[in-house]
């Protein structure tokens, strides 16, 4: 890689996004938080922040820092398989910053030719099948008594 091609990655800024699976997507669901110790915490109508050393005192809507390295990872990782708009439906913010933020990391990493090693996507494989996943306790409204 070059020298010139290395400020083209500087280039890339941070960005924050609030992403929701798409079936979490509905306007009467209320998040309760991924802690079960938190059971006083009021539902929210956002996916609420979990953390380990979560006290139960606030909520915060559940939130990610994409930087120019877990996005080039993420780019190359999924080759062709990355949905650009499909992935930035998935933020409950302005999807537009997303499309343009990955647009561009896109454009950069095909602009400077970087590929990941065939070891990749074994790599890929063995992460996949940790099946990470975010855990959220939540409900529907209205709630109906069961007595």
């Amino acid at each position: 890689m070059l020298e010139r091609d290395a400020g083209q990655l500087d280039s890339i800024p941070m960005m924050d996004m609030q992403p929701v699976p798409a079936n979490w997507q509905n306007p009467i669901q209320e998040f309760g938080g991924g802690n079960p110790m938190c059971v006083l915490q009021p539902a929210a109508t956002y996916v609420q922040q979990f953390f380990f050393y979560d006290a139960c005192g606030t909520t915060v809507p559940f939130s990610l820092t994409v930087t120019m390295y877990s996005t080039l990872f993420a780019s190359l990782t999924m080759a062709t398989n990355l949905d650009i708009q499909s992935t930035c439906r998935l933020a409950t913010t302005d999807p537009h910053p997303c499309v343009e933020h990955l647009e561009t990391v896109r454009r950069i990493a095909t602009t400077v030719g970087l590929t990941l090693p065939q070891s990749a996507s074994s790599t890929r494989a063995a992460i996949d099948a940790l099946d990470i996943a975010i855990a959220q306790y939540a409900t529907t409204t209205p709630q109906v008594e069961i007595s």
